[in-house]
């Protein structure tokens, strides 16, 4: 039997009273969510950290600017998680104008765990629930 190795760990920002560490996987998506939904200039130290997807919300909703969205998230992953190896092939963000929505699939491979590909999902959206 396979034993796991914990090669990348992080506090748990969203339950530390439970567990307190997420491990590989689950260190990378929470590093992922907070990169999305960090405002650039809104972490202290590091201004540049984040994505601004708020602003571009207000765009036309479309396939340009779906690849617009494609290309922040590439730069600030290439930028800020050297954990995380793209797989372009497989991710797509895919506009709905009706909904007011873009989802998000990002599919990767963590550096250290080159045999799997994980993926990412998500919709960023100005409708207000």
């Amino acid at each position: 039997m396979a034993t796991l190795v914990t090669l990348y760990s992080d506090i748990n920002i969203s339950k530390p009273t439970i567990a307190p560490q997420v491990v590989n996987l689950s260190s990378i998506n929470q590093a992922l969510f907070t990169l999305f939904n960090t405002k650039l200039g809104e972490r202290l130290f590091l201004p540049e950290y984040g994505i601004d997807l708020e602003s571009i919300l207000f765009m036309i909703i479309d396939d340009a600017t779906a690849l617009y969205i494609e290309q922040k998230i590439v730069e600030a992953i290439s930028r800020w998680e050297p954990r995380v190896v793209l797989d372009y092939s497989n991710t797509s963000i895919t506009p709905y104008e009706d909904d007011n929505r873009y989802d998000i699939i990002l599919a990767f491979r963590i550096v250290g765990l080159e045999d799997q590909v994980f993926k990412f999902e998500g919709s960023i959206s100005t409708n207000v629930a």
